[in-house]
């Protein structure tokens, strides 16, 4: 109770406009209500003339999907600091009030609730999703939704679930191909009715030009000479960051091949996803492959700060309620030292970081060890039909 009233307290007097977050998604939504053209917003001069007249001080690009500015615009009615303390309770509520269901429906006992909670309200990307206004406290609820009707096959609501989630972030885009490997259409055709459906009734709004920069910005990730910079906690940052020597951004690289960025990050993608589908396809365990493919979009998303890792929650409480009760001790402390790295505040290595570089990206390192762990200890993971 006094971790979810720090949380709100935070969600009501957060006002940390400079940083970007909900700053940026108001001043998106705001210029849809203007009848501004979307597209325009991919444009990183004139998007930061607009943030200057609307949300000043804010110092922001836009490179979000263009749906997300319609799930803003109601907010956008009201005035920024209004709008962002009810975007920031709304999305509280929600997502306490999933976390006590999906803890009720695992059938926890009143006295385990509280245990198996606090470690995921003591949570730093939690507190500072609030404070900037992120959209990840939404998503993470959704993401508990959508995990849920995959596992009890409730197929049109994780077909619906999937689809939101990629009309705001990519992590969700490897499920695709593994539903496909599991011959879940049901799930794949609800999907596709409400990409669809989202697609077309957003044409008239966005045009095609706003949905192509999104693929341009996803297929140049990783490019841009910030991309190395350790604020971003993902393996196409590390590895930008060993392979390119930048005087301001990675200045102690380890070597320097720019070229083979782009290709070793396509290797690592296909060798990782393509472990997981082989996997999937000869040995079956609907949990395990799930929680590994939306580990594997956390893992490669780019971009990604510390909030990101608030969507953390839902795959690590996952597989933590798939657990026999025979587990051996050893795992369950792993798995709670994997989530105490992502949860804990770690102070940021300055840009000239001379170390040992893994080191100085405590998230991603929490992030493999999990999927190793999940990867590797079948055994320990109830069968589907018990989950």
């Amino acid at each position: 109770m006094a971790l979810s009233f720090r949380a709100g307290r935070i969600a009501y007097l957060a006002g940390s406009w400079d940083h970007g977050g909900f700053a940026t998604y108001y001043t998106a939504g705001k210029l849809l209500l203007e009848g501004r053209d979307p597209a325009l917003n991919f444009d990183p001069i004139y998007f930061q003339n607009q943030l200057d007249r609307i949300a000043p001080p804010t110092r922001d690009i836009w490179i979000n999907p263009p749906a997300l500015n319609v799930f803003l615009a109601p907010f956008c009615w009201l005035p920024l600091q209004t709008a962002k303390t009810i975007w920031n309770l709304s999305g509280l509520a929600l997502y306490l009030g999933v976390l006590f269901g999906w803890a009720r429906s695992q059938g926890l006992k009143k006295i385990s609730t509280p245990a198996l909670l606090i470690p995921m309200l003591w949570f730093y990307p939690l507190y500072l999703n609030l404070d900037v206004g992120q959209v990840y406290v939404w998503m993470a609820a959704l993401l508990f939704l959508t995990t849920w009707a995959y596992l009890h096959k409730k197929n049109a609501l994780c077909g619906i679930g999937l689809s939101l989630l990629l009309m705001t972030k990519i992590i969700g885009l490897f499920a695709i191909p593994l539903l496909i490997v599991q011959k879940r259409w049901a799930v794949l055709k609800a999907f596709g009715i409400t990409s669809l459906a989202i697609g077309l009734l957003s044409l008239p709004l966005f045009g095609w030009e706003s949905w192509l920069e999104v693929g341009k910005i996803l297929f140049g990730a990783g490019q841009m000479e910030s991309s190395g910079a350790i604020a971003y906690q993902n393996l196409p940052a590390l590895i930008h960051h060993v392979l390119v020597r930048d005087p301001f951004w990675s200045p102690h690289a380890w070597f320097h091949h720019p070229h083979l960025v782009r290709p070793i990050n396509l290797i690592v993608v296909t060798l990782l996803l393509g472990v997981i589908l082989l996997s999937a396809y000869r040995k079956p365990f609907a949990v395990r492959d799930w929680l590994l493919v939306f580990s594997l979009g956390l893992l490669l998303s780019p971009y990604s700060l510390d909030y990101h890792y608030l969507l953390f929650v839902p795959i690590w409480a996952n597989l933590w309620s798939a657990l026999k009760a025979d587990t051996p001790t050893t795992i369950r402390i792993l798995l709670i030292g994997c989530l105490a790295m992502i949860a804990w505040p770690w102070p940021k290595q300055p840009l000239d970081y001379a170390g040992f570089l893994p080191l100085a990206y405590p998230h991603l390192i929490g992030l493999l060890g999990f999927m190793a762990i999940c990867a590797f200890q079948k055994s320990s993971l109830k069968p589907d039909a018990a989950i």
